[in-house]
């Protein structure tokens, strides 16, 4: 893979930096699928789409004027603001995310946190870095005691609860932060042990999968299996590697001990 890949996704999360710090709070309109969207989430979309399609590359967006639906060999996976619902009620808690994925496995990643001003990156075999410098998970052996960023939102299927009250009784600090992203890139920070991500949207989990196994980390979906991401993804545990495990059984647990089918329907 040349450099110029990873030079391009940098310069495109870039502008789309700049994009969303310019639009913060623009309002949102309801998708079919019941999620939020807003014209800078569409315009970001398509600027990214743009310049992936005159590399002669495919792209998955989240917003549709890019969205081919299909699996390639070389294909750029992006969520144009990842925290939409966030960014619309002006809370300055949203990223960028854009990742290039090779016959389904993440090769590169880029998130941009433009309110932080933190530009986190990975390549396959390369190592994980917060601009230029080096970035690894914490070390942290057993959840309690350690940090878990949980989403706090219902779920078809899996019992959100019953996750949050064994974290809870397992004597973990929860957090919920409103982007699945964001969660991600507190693991690969060291900020945060692990995370679970119930959902299907493989442009949530693309460019965090590369950059948190970069970081030290482990990703999987939600029975601990090795899954691609050019399509549907059935969830995923995000971890330090070392409460993985725990992790998975926990939303076993949640999935009242049957393997996890995450609900397609829901994005």
């Amino acid at each position: 893979m040349p450099d110029s890949d990873l030079q391009f996704a940098i310069r495109i999360a870039r502008r789309a930096g700049e994009v969303m710090k310019s639009h913060l709070g623009a309002s949102a309109e309801t998708k079919a699928d019941g999620t939020p969207v807003t014209r800078i989430d569409r315009q970001i979309n398509a600027m990214v789409g743009d310049a992936v399609l005159a590399r002669g590359d495919l792209m998955l967006g989240e917003e549709d004027a890019h969205h081919t639906g299909a699996t390639a060999g070389r294909l750029w996976v992006c969520d144009p603001i990842d925290g939409t619902w966030l960014y619309a009620a002006g809370v300055p808690a949203s990223v960028f995310s854009l990742a290039l994925v090779e016959d389904g496995v993440p090769v590169l990643g880029v998130v941009n946190d433009p309110w932080t001003g933190r530009l986190i990156h990975a390549r396959s075999g390369q190592g994980a870095f917060v601009d230029e410098r080096r970035t690894t998970v914490n070390t942290a052996g057993d959840v309690a005691g350690a940090c878990l960023v949980l989403m706090g939102r219902r779920v078809p299927a899996f019992d959100t609860v019953r996750l949050f009250a064994q974290a809870l009784e397992a004597d973990a600090a929860v957090v919920t932060t409103g982007s699945a992203v964001h969660d991600a890139v507190m693991v690969a920070l060291g900020f945060a042990a692990g995370t679970v991500y119930p959902y299907t949207s493989p442009w949530d989990m693309a460019a965090a999968a590369v950059i948190v196994t970069e970081a030290g980390g482990r990703i999987s979906d939600l029975n601990g299996a090795a899954q691609r991401y050019d399509g549907p993804i059935n969830g995923a545990v995000i971890s330090n590697g070392r409460v993985h495990d725990q992790l998975v059984r926990m939303v076993a647990t949640a999935s009242n001990g049957r393997q996890y089918d995450a609900n397609p329907d829901i994005q």
